[in-house]
Formats: structure tokens, sequence, C-alpha cells
């Protein structure tokens, strides 16, 4: 009889969808996060500043962040997959400083023979990762801009080392999103700012 019924859980649990929920939080030694055979690279950082390090891995197309537990395991809080329908966009390279604060870079090329980088900057708040900055830079004219979303300035640098112009300006306040809603290797400068 307690076999039906936990069978019988386990079942609607899996229909339900819990089931995934709850398997995404089982902890897991960090030999056990290297199961796609795929070259990754990790960088550690205490993203939610409970005094633990944390770990995030990555390889060109999807970024994973894990909270450690304290006991050498982690638990994993959410993938972010690179997607761009217009270009050929790859991570290549994330890092993070002492307060936590990711940064996501990535370059991408279209086409039509333009490419480019962007980089994601973002922090763990209220429970998830929010982007406090982004930096986009095209390569053909050079230029860069850099938005930081919590002063709502942007500055720009156009032209070539010798003779750049650098603008400061002023961008719309909106609410920060999450990155879980920012396409990673799609978001542009113009999507979401006005400036």
């Amino acid at each position: 009889m307690k076999k039906t019924i936990v069978i019988s859980a386990l079942a609607l649990l899996t229909c339900s969808g819990v089931y995934a929920d709850w398997t995404k939080s089982i902890a897991k030694s960090e030999s056990e996060l290297y199961t796609s055979g795929k070259e990754i690279a990790k960088v550690r950082g205490d993203f939610d500043k409970d005094g633990v390090t944390d770990l995030a891995i990555y390889d060109s197309k999807k970024l994973s962040i894990y909270f450690s537990n304290g006991y050498a395991k982690y638990i994993l809080h959410d993938t972010y997959n690179v997607e761009n329908e217009y270009a050929d966009s790859r991570i290549t390279n994330v890092t993070v400083n002492d307060k936590g604060v990711l940064r996501i870079e990535t370059e991408w090329t279209n086409d039509r023979g333009a490419s480019g980088s962007d980089t994601y900057v973002a922090r763990y708040q209220d429970n998830d990762f929010y982007l406090i900055g982004y930096d986009c830079t095209y390569n053909n004219p050079p230029t860069t801009y850099s938005f930081n979303l919590l002063t709502n300035r942007a500055v720009t640098v156009s032209g070539y080392v010798d003779d750049a112009k650098t603008k400061t300006m002023a961008i719309k306040k909106l609410p920060l999103k999450k990155l879980s809603e920012v396409k990673i290797g799609e978001y542009k400068c113009d999507d979401h700012y006005e400036y």
C-alpha cells in the first residue's frame, strides 16, 4: 500500500511539473556538475553574499549559477542560454568581483559581416539576479555604449583611439530586469532604454 502511495505521489508530482523544480534543488558535488562533455569554464564568488563561495559554470552557449550549501555541495539557481536569431553570439568570459557582481562577456557576428561585443552586468538581490549594467561595442565604426542602470546614466565613446569622442547622458529610469528576462546575446543597446 505504501509503495502505491509513493508511486502515485511521484507520478502526480511529475505530471504537475513540481518534480522538475524539486530536482533542480538537489545539492550536488562540484564534480557531479560537469556532465555535458563540452569544454567549460568556471568562476567562483559569493553571489548571494551569505559568506559562502558559490559557483558559475559556463561554455560558449550557456551559463549556470549554483549556490553553495556550505558543505561542498551546490544547488542550481538558474541557467541562462545565449539566444540570438540575428547573429552568432557566444559567451567569451564570466567574472565576478568581491561584491558578487557578475560580468558576462559575449561576442557576436552576423551574416552581413558586422561584429561586436556585449557585456551584461548583474547582481543578486531580492532572490534573483538583476541586470544593473550593460555595455555594447560595435566594431565598424568603433562605438561603445555603456549603461549604468542604477544611476540611469550612459556613456558613449565613438571613433578611433586618437580622435575618440565621449558623451555622457541621462537615460530613462525603468525597473531593473531579471537576468532571466534578458535574452543574452540578443539584448541590444536600444532595445529597452531611451537615450
